[in-house]
């Protein structure tokens, strides 16, 4: 989701990018992971992946 909204429409990836951000940040865990259903590397990585958009580290995130 975090991909198609910031290709999509910028204004609109900033809102949820902002909503994500402080979500994140509330969640996270005493040791950095993220919890969830599917496990916690999974789901550490999925919230890596969103929060790298923010810095354009990787080409497909590219504009």
């Amino acid at each position: 989701m975090a991909q198609a909204l910031f290709h999509s429409d910028e204004e609109v990836w900033q809102q949820w990018n902002a909503k994500n951000t402080r979500y994140l940040g509330a969640l996270q865990g005493p040791n950095g992971s993220f919890p969830g259903s599917r496990g916690e590397s999974f789901n550490t990585a999925g919230a890596l992946l969103s929060l790298a958009l923010n810095y354009r580290f990787l080409p497909i995130y590219e504009k």
